[in-house]
């Protein structure tokens, strides 16, 4: 009904915008005449920070954009929707074929602080620099977002070299994997995502440093014996950092360091507070509107803690805004130094585009609307 003509090598982006409530008829529609991805973006300025465990939140006005491989009728699109889902901001364009692969690589830049040099494995660093390589898309973290950056920055101030290190919420696994490039003597990355799992061991891997970096699942760690680290990393979100406080200094050895990210500037009072009891807090770093927070831990910890798994697991789904996932191994007890890392013999199928891109062609026909229920 929305297209006229043969497929071409052109590529065809439907763009319109609607209200929550009738967003999944709108999409419905689209897939229905032949939508090979459907992308959901913030119309407005409502951004959702921190979702509720298992929470999927949709903006209050939705901008669709949909991606056709044959000419798509504007018009059209509104005379299918009679009576229903008022939308708006209807537009099409087309867009040439390229080289995706390419045009992909072309918006992944390497970063550089301080002597730290974190790129893909395409680019060529400059000498002398301490070089991670991190595969596009495996997982959340790029090291773009101002939360990650901030640890980044306190960990090549500060290399942690010869100290172990615990990486709570691990995601791409970019902080462990760094942590162990600046010499960590071993670094525990835990996380409830498989893909984030899979993702950090494979970047390990990839970096030289599978036998110092342990992804283990937040719940395989509730029947671990896990030892106090000298420096704790937590790149969550201000309500976990909050109800994890006991956990996290319990985590951190006397005289260890603690640096927590994840915070909005008008939250970092409430997140300290939490955390003085045992340490010295101070905001560290600041950007775009995101803080980092850094302590010492004052107090006498035990000389080793049970993980709490359950109070681990509940707080990384808010962090991350991930579905428990279960456990489908089980791992022996065993302390940081040698604790099993689960299988990798899969490695995940993602596309290295993000949503916000220009778009793309999709990889198979059977991936149409996949793209609705993902995370920004």
């Amino acid at each position: 009904m929305f297209h006229a003509g043969t497929e071409g090598r052109a590529w065809f982006e439907l763009t319109l915008e609607c209200g929550r409530a009738g967003l999944d008829t709108v999409c419905e529609h689209l897939e229905t005449a032949g939508a090979m991805t459907v992308t959901l973006e913030d119309a407005g300025d409502d951004p959702q920070i921190e979702p509720g465990p298992g929470a999927t939140p949709l903006w209050p006005h939705v901008r669709v954009r949909a991606l056709y491989g044959h000419p798509i009728d504007a018009e059209a699109v509104r005379l299918v929707l009679p009576g229903g889902p008022v939308v708006t901001n209807v537009r099409v364009r087309e867009i040439a074929d390229r080289d995706w692969i390419a045009a992909s690589r072309e918006d992944v830049v390497p970063m550089e602080i301080g002597s730290l040099w974190i790129g893909p494995q395409w680019a060529i660093p400059p000498p002398n620099r301490t070089v991670v390589r991190l595969e596009p898309g495996l997982a959340f973290g790029s090291g773009r977002h101002p939360t990650t950056r901030l640890c980044l920055e306190r960990l090549a101030a500060a290399p942690p070299a010869g100290i172990d290190v615990i990486d709570y919420g691990c995601g791409s696994g970019i902080l462990a994997v760094t942590a162990a490039a600046l010499g960590a003597r071993q670094v525990l990355a835990l996380d409830i995502d498989p893909q984030a799992l899979r993702a950090t061991s494979e970047n390990a891997r990839s970096n030289g440093v599978a036998d110092r970096v342990s992804a283990i699942a937040a719940e395989a760690a509730e029947r671990m014996t896990v030892e106090p680290a000298s420096l704790v990393v937590a790149n969550i979100l201000a309500g976990p950092l909050v109800e994890l406080a006991p956990h996290l200094s319990a985590l951190t050895t006397p005289g260890g360091e603690l640096t927590l990210s994840g915070i909005l500037e008008a939250q970092a009072g409430e997140v300290a507070d939490a955390y003085r009891g045992a340490f010295d807090m101070q905001v560290a770093g600041e950007s775009e509107g995101w803080v980092r927070l850094d302590g010492r831990r004052r107090h006498r910890a035990r000389p080793a803690v049970r993980a709490a798994g359950r109070a681990l697991s509940r707080a990384l789904v808010i962090g991350h805004e991930y579905r428990r996932a279960p456990i489908s191994e089980e791992r022996d007890t065993s302390a940081i130094g040698i604790a099993r890392r689960p299988p990798n013999d899969e490695r995940t199928d993602t596309h290295p585009w993000s949503a916000n891109r220009e778009p793309r062609p999709p990889r198979r026909p059977s991936e149409r609307g996949r793209l609705r229920s993902g995370r920004r």
